[in-house]
C-alpha cells in the first residue's frame, strides 16, 4: 500500500489561485505538493487565449515536476450567468432556459459544442451539470438547474452529460443528493433541507440517477444537511450521503469532489483542516479549495493535516487508496491525449459557424417559445 506524505497529499486536492498566470502558490502546490488539479475562476480568466496560455504553463509546471499524467483543469462554464470564461467563446442562454424547451437532443448538443471549446483551451472538466430539482421558488440555484420537474430535469441531465462525454469532457452530477429544495445558499449559510427519504427518493435523487445511469464521472457534494439520511452532518461529510446513498444505493463508482471547503456551509462547522480529513472519512475522493472565500486558508497545513490523518489512520489508508485510484483511473481515460493544446487548432474551433448556428437556433426557440407563451 502505497503512503501518502505531506508532498504527495496534493493528490487529493483541486485548488483555486490567484491571477491570469500561475502564481508562486500554485506553482508550489504542483511542483512539491504533487497537486491533482486546479479550478479556473473568472479572476483567472480573461480572453481565451489568455486561459490557453495558462493551462499550457500549468501543464508545463506539472510535466516538468515529474507528473506521471497531465493535471485536472476545472471550471464551472454551465451558460447563462455561470460561465467563467466570457470574451472569445460561444455563450449560450441558462440550462433552464434551454430545458424549458423539452429538447434533450439540444441539450446535447450545446454540452458538446461547450466541450469542444473548453477542451480546445486546455480545460478538461466542466463542473456541470446542475441536476438539482427546483422545490423552492427562491432557491438560489435558479435557473442553473433544469426546472423543477424531476423527470425532464433527469432526461436533461443525462443528455448534458452524453454531450460533454461524446467530446471526451468530464462532466459533474451537482449538488449531491440536491440544492434545490431551499431558499439559502450554502456559500453563505449552512441551511438544512427537512425532507423526508420518500421525498428525496422521489423528487431529487432522480436525475442523479439518470446522470450516472448515461455515465457521468465525477459527482459533487453539496454542504447542505440532510436529515432524513444524516440529522448531524452537511453531506460533503457523512458517510451516509456518500458511501450510503451514493455509492450503494445509486451504484456511483467514480470520483466524489467537494464542493468548496471555503464555503460557509463548511467553514462555519469546520475549519479548514478538520474539514478536510472529514470529508475524506466520508469518502469524497478530492477536496476542492477555491482560494476566494476565506480570509487566509493553510493549504500546505491541510495537506500535512491530511497526511498525518492517514498515516495515523485516522482516514483510512484503504479508502484513500481508493480514491488515488478512482483518481488516476478519470485522468488515465479523459487526459490521455497529451499535455499541451495547440493555438491553432483553438482558433479553429472558438465560435465555429455550426456553434453559432447552435446558438442562433437556440434563441430563436426560446424566443419564440416566449412569444407563444404571451400569445
Amino acid at each position: 500500500m502505497a503512503v501518502l506524505t505531506e508532498r504527495t497529499a496534493g493528490q487529493l486536492l483541486l485548488a483555486g489561485f490567484e491571477g491570469k498566470e500561475p502564481s508562486a502558490e500554485i506553482r508550489e502546490l504542483i511542483r512539491d505538493r504533487s497537486l491533482a488539479g486546479v479550478i479556473l475562476f473568472a479572476k483567472n480568466c480573461d480572453d481565451p487565449y489568455q486561459v490557453l496560455e495558462l493551462t499550457n504553463a500549468l501543464q508545463e509546471i506539472a510535466l516538468r515536476a515529474g507528473h506521471p499524467r497531465p493535471l485536472l483543469v476545472a471550471i464551472d462554464q454551465e451558460q447563462g450567468r455561470v460561465a467563467r470564461i466570457r470574451e472569445g467563446v460561444t455563450l449560450f442562454p441558462s440550462m433552464g432556459e434551454i430545458a424549458a424547451l423539452d429538447d434533450p437532443s439540444l441539450t446535447r448538443r450545446v454540452a458538446a459544442a461547450v466541450s469542444r471549446e473548453l477542451l480546445a483551451l486546455g480545460v478538461n472538466w466542466n463542473l456541470a451539470p446542475v441536476a438539482d430539482v427546483l422545490a423552492s421558488s427562491s432557491c438560489p440555484v435558479g435557473d442553473r438547474s433544469f426546472g423543477d420537474d424531476p423527470d425532464r430535469v433527469g432526461q436533461m441531465t443525462a443528455a448534458f452529460v452524453r454531450g460533454a462525454e461524446g467530446e471526451g469532457m468530464i462532466s459533474c452530477l451537482k449538488h449531491f443528493p440536491g440544492h434545490g429544495g431551499t431558499d439559502a445558499d450554502s456559500h453563505f449559510t449552512a441551511p438544512r433541507i427537512e425532507k423526508s427519504r420518500r421525498e428525496l427518493e422521489t423528487a431529487d435523487l432522480p436525475p442523479f440517477r439518470k446522470g450516472i445511469d448515461a455515465g457521468a464521472p465525477t459527482v459533487m457534494t453539496t454542504h447542505i444537511t440532510f436529515p432524513a439520511v444524516d440529522p448531524s452532518l452537511p453531506a460533503t461529510f457523512s458517510p451516509r450521503v456518500i458511501g450510503g446513498l451514493l455509492r450503494r444505493d445509486l451504484g456511483f463508482a467514480g470520483v466524489v469532489v467537494s464542493d468548496d471547503l471555503e464555503m460557509a456551509g463548511s467553514a462555519e462547522k469546520f475549519s479548514l483542516r478538520e474539514g478536510g480529513v472529514l470529508a475524506l472519512r466520508a469518502g469524497v475522493d478530492l477536496l476542492l479549495v477555491s482560494g476566494m472565500l476565506l480570509p487566509e486558508r493553510d493549504v500546505p497545513g491541510l495537506l500535512d493535516t491530511v497526511a498525518s490523518a492517514v498515516g495515523s489512520k485516522e482516514v483510512d489508508p484503504r479508502q484513500v487508496e481508493l480514491s488515488l485510484a478512482r483518481l488516476a483511473g478519470l485522468k488515465e481515460r479523459y487526459l490521455a491525449d497529451g499535455w499541451r493544446r495547440d493555438p491553432e487548432e483553438a482558433r479553429k474551433t472558438l465560435r465555429r459557424p455550426e456553434h453559432i448556428l447552435l446558438l442562433d437556433e437556440v434563441s430563436e426557440r426560446i424566443l419564440r417559445e416566449a412569444g407563444d407563451a404571451v400569445g
